[in-house]
């Protein structure tokens, strides 16, 4: 499941960007070096892919969006908040007939899964319950290449029984640094994930041990910073963003001289 441009809280400052053209410009060309092209990959493909986007989406942002992931995935809108307990109403929604176990991971929308990591979370998921942690992956700043563990990641997965009186759980049941608290957190090994660091991400910090693009490409499946991989649009990204902070400035001292 990936939040797209739906608010998972209230924030105020949140609302207008999320919305706004440009941001929304920029976060499509994100998806689709990232997330979509590495869903695209997957050596094992989920049954269904959820994007939940702000219902307030520019009716062309969403012709745009929906001309790149073919039937890939479903737009989900989401009015105001997305909470936990709307995305299990949606989640359960769309469950076959019968359904007695649920896998549901996360993945942001700048972010990338290894090609194997989804058929790594399938072999786990038959013999284990609660919380599956990708504890080991990759951070992409421009072209720095880091190896970051993470005890608690970003790309976890849920499993759980479903039982037809109660919506599920599922990943987004709490923050994924509370999981434990929640329930069991179990390893999934291998090098499962790329996180991109950029400038409208600054809640995430590069850290890790370097290492080299080569052995990134080769545990992922795809090398990371090429001209279509999640890499490839940080550092052009970031140059933009602070060129037209300094635009604003320029401008609004020029308006307040005036």
């Amino acid at each position: 499941m990936t939040k797209y441009n739906a608010a998972l809280k209230a924030v105020p400052s949140d609302a207008d960007r999320n919305i706004s053209t440009v941001w929304l410009e920029f976060r499509r060309g994100l998806f689709i070096d990232g997330p979509l092209r590495s869903m695209r990959d997957q050596e094992r493909h989920p049954n269904q892919w959820l994007l939940f986007l702000d219902a307030r989406t520019p009716a062309a942002q969403i012709s745009a969006l929906r001309q790149v992931i073919g039937g890939e995935a479903e737009l989900v809108f989401a009015t105001g908040e997305l909470t936990d307990a709307a995305i299990a109403h949606e989640v359960q929604a769309r469950l076959p007939a019968g359904t007695r176990r649920l896998v549901t991971t996360r993945l942001d929308s700048d972010d990338a899964l290894g090609t194997r990591m989804l058929e790594r979370v399938h072999g786990r998921a038959l013999t284990s319950a609660g919380f599956l942690n990708p504890d080991s992956g990759i951070q992409v700043f421009g072209k720095t290449v880091m190896l970051r563990y993470d005890s608690s990641s970003a790309f976890m997965s849920f499993v759980e029984t479903v039982e037809p009186a109660r919506a599920p759980s599922t990943v987004f049941c709490t923050e994924h640094y509370k999981a434990r608290s929640t329930a069991p957190v179990r390893r999934l090994p291998g090098i499962n994930y790329v996180q991109v660091i950029h400038d409208g991400k600054l809640a995430n910090q590069l850290e890790g041990i370097p290492v080299p693009r080569r052995w990134a490409a080769g545990n992922l499946g795809f090398d990371p910073v090429g001209p279509t991989h999640p890499g490839a649009r940080t550092g052009p990204a970031i140059l933009a963003a602070a060129a037209a902070r300094i635009l604003v400035r320029e401008l609004s001292g020029l308006v307040r001289r005036r």
